[in-house]
């Protein structure tokens, strides 16, 4: 079992509420027995359990698959992280933000006790094109 940072959870419910909207979450929260009061703060461990438990619960609720609940989150969770951290995003181009965002997630690894945050391994192919190397030990993509 991984333990994920509030930061990286907190972004996730951000993100289903945004999609799906606030009830959503919230029913989803209360029948996981998550009390919605509950504030995640951003260096606290959570269990990868609860989250994907309740992004289960909203897919039920929703008429889609988890597959599908997970690509959303994601999707958003690029204009999530901006509105969080926008100097992570004053790049020339996303292949700019592409080679720098492995480096972010190394040194939150050593900043952040417990934090396992994906691999993002670019490499250069020509001046405007790279390939890019998502590895999730908790199976996302």
């Amino acid at each position: 079992m991984f333990l994920l940072k509030g930061t990286v959870v907190g972004t996730w419910f951000n993100s289903i509420a945004k999609i799906y909207g606030q009830n959503v979450l919230e029913d989803a929260l209360n029948e996981y027995g998550w009390p919605i009061s509950r504030i995640i703060t951003p260096l606290e461990d959570i269990a990868d359990e609860d989250p994907f438990k309740i992004v289960e619960i909203v897919a039920k609720r929703v008429g889609k698959n988890t597959s599908e609940i997970w690509r959303a989150i994601g999707q958003s969770n690029a204009f999530s992280f901006y509105e969080a951290y926008p100097s992570y995003f004053e790049r020339d181009n996303l292949r700019d933000f592409l080679l720098m965002m492995d480096e972010v997630h190394a040194q939150l690894t050593r900043k952040i006790p417990g934090a396992n945050p994906p691999r993002l391994i670019p490499t250069k192919l020509e001046p405007k094109q790279i390939e890019l190397h998502y590895i999730s030990k908790r199976g996302l993509f």
